[in-house]
């Protein structure tokens, strides 16, 4: 937290920021992994969108 000056801000202040910054959170993480992608620092051939993380979880 050096950039917050040791500030540990609570769940919802965190849960605020990423509800009122979604689409640029979502532009910054797109460009980073292009970023990524361009230089060679990953490959993308297993690379899979699951928007329900807990889709999966606990199937018997």
């Amino acid at each position: 937290m050096y950039l917050a000056e040791n500030l540990q801000p609570d769940f919802r202040t965190i849960s605020d920021f990423r509800k009122d910054n979604e689409k640029l959170i979502t532009e910054l993480f797109k460009n980073t992994v292009k970023a990524a992608k361009d230089l060679g620092i990953i490959g993308l051939e297993q690379l899979r969108n699951d928007k329900n993380i807990n889709s999966n979880i606990f199937i018997a």
